[in-house]
C-alpha cells in the first residue's frame, strides 16, 4: 500500500531535480576562494559538519514528511534555511531511498500475507466443507426429530381427547345406572308402604309412616337432581319418563293427603295438647315437602284447603262493608258496623 507521504517524498525529489544546478567550476571556485577574513577549515572539520547536517536534514526530512500538518512551501523553507542545495538534495535522496525501502517491505509483506490468506482461504473452505457437512446432517435429524415429536403429539392428543370422551360416556353411564336405581327404590318403597296399608297383619302407625315417607321423599330428591343434570338424556331416560311422573304423582298425593289431614286437625283441635300436635304434624308435613323439593305442591294444597274456603266465606263480608262504608260516605260518615253491612246487603 502506497501511502500519501511517499508521493509527497517523490513531488520533492522531483521539484529538487527540475531546479538549476550550480555549474561545478563556479562551485569549485566559490569553495577555493576562501574569505580573506578566515583561516583556513582541516579538511576533516567540513567532513564532520556535512555528515552532522545531513543527518540533521534527514531526521527533519522524515519528521516533516510524517507531520499531520504537513505543508509544502514551509518544508521547503525550512530545509533551505538548514543547509546548502547539496546537502538537501542529499537528505531528500535517503529519505526517498528509505521510502523505496519501505515501500518494498510493505509490498512483500502485503504479498506474502496475500498468499497465506489464500492458503487460509482454501483451508477455511475446506474447514467449512467438513463442518457445514454434519451441520446438515444435524439439521436433518432436527426436522425429523420434530416431525416424530408432532405425530407423537398428536397422537397423544387423540389418545386424550378419547379418554375424555370415554370418561364422559363413563359418568353419563353411571348417572343413568344411579337414575334407575333411584326409581327402582322409590318405586319398592311405595310398593312397601302401600302393601303395609293394605294388609291387616302389618299395620303401622304414624311414626313409621313419616319415616317411610321421609325416606321416599329423600330418594325422590337425588332422582330430580339426577335428573337435572346435563348428562340425564337419551332414549333411556325417555323410557323412564313414565315411571318417574307415577312416583312423583303418588308422593304428591301422599303428601297432600296427609297436610290436608294435618291442617284439618289444626282447625279442629280444641286443647293446647291438640293443637300442638297438630302444628308438629304440619311441621313434619312440610319438611317432607321441603326434603322432597316439592314446596309449590305444598302451597298448592294450602291454597286449596285454607285460602280458597277462607276467601270464599269472607268475601262476602268485605263486598258488604264495601258497600256500607259507601252509604257512610254518603252520609258524611266513613266507618260501618257489621250490622250496617247487613242491612246494606239486605237491600
Amino acid at each position: 500500500m502506497i501511502d500519501a507521504v511517499l508521493i509527497e517524498y517523490f513531488l520533492i525529489h522531483v521539484m529538487m531535480s527540475s531546479q538549476p544546478s550550480t555549474p561545478k567550476g563556479l562551485l569549485t571556485s566559490q569553495r577555493a576562494a576562501p574569505s580573506p577574513l578566515s583561516s583556513p577549515t582541516p579538511s576533516y572539520t567540513s567532513n564532520h559538519q556535512s555528515t552532522s547536517e545531513l543527518s540533521t536534514l534527514h531526521s527533519l526530512c522524515l519528521d516533516e514528511l510524517s507531520s499531520p500538518n504537513f505543508l509544502l512551501s514551509s518544508f521547503l523553507s525550512s530545509l533551505r534555511s538548514r543547509g546548502s542545495l547539496p546537502l538537501i538534495h542529499e537528505a531528500i535522496q535517503c529519505a526517498l531511498n528509505d521510502l523505496n525501502d519501505e515501500l518494498v517491505g510493505r509490498i512483500q509483506r502485503d504479498f506474502n500475507a496475500f498468499v497465506s490468506l489464500g492458503t487460509s482461504l482454501q483451508d477455511a473452505d475446506s474447514l467449512a466443507t467438513s463442518v457445514s457437512n454434519p451441520l446438515i446432517q444435524f439439521k436433518e435429524s432436527m426436522i425429523q426429530l420434530k416431525l416424530d415429536l408432532h405425530s407423537d403429539i398428536s397422537q397423544l392428543e387423540a389418545t386424550l381427547n378419547e379418554r375424555r370422551e370415554l370418561a364422559t360416556r363413563r359418568r353419563q353411564l353411571e348417572l343413568l345406572l344411579r337414575i334407575a336405581e333411584l326409581v327402582h327404590k322409590c318405586e319398592r318403597l311405595l310398593k312397601e308402604m302401600k302393601l303395609a296399608e293394605d294388609t291387616s297383619s302389618l299395620a303401622l302407625n304414624d311414626e313409621e309412616k313419616w319415616r317411610m315417607l321421609e325416606r321416599i321423599a329423600g330418594e325422590y330428591a337425588q332422582l330430580e337432581s339426577s335428573c337435572k343434570r346435563e348428562d340425564a338424556r337419551g332414549e333411556f331416560m325417555n323410557s323412564l319418563e313414565g315411571r318417574i311422573v307415577l312416583i312423583r304423582n303418588e308422593l304428591k298425593s301422599r303428601l297432600g293427603m296427609l297436610f290436608e289431614l294435618a291442617l284439618d286437625g289444626f282447625e279442629r283441635s280444641v286443647s293446647e295438647s291438640e293443637m300442638k300436635n297438630a302444628l308438629e304434624s304440619v311441621r313434619v308435613v312440610l319438611l317432607t315437602y321441603s326434603k322432597a323439593s316439592l314446596i309449590e305442591e305444598a302451597e298448592n294444597v294450602f291454597r286449596d284447603v285454607v285460602v280458597i274456603p277462607f276467601a270464599k266465606e269472607n268475601v262476602r263480608m268485605v263486598h258488604a262493608l264495601a258497600m256500607a262504608e259507601g252509604k257512610k260516605v254518603m252520609g258524611k260518615s266513613s266507618v260501618a258496623s257489621a250490622g250496617e253491612a247487613m242491612e246494606a246487603t239486605e237491600e
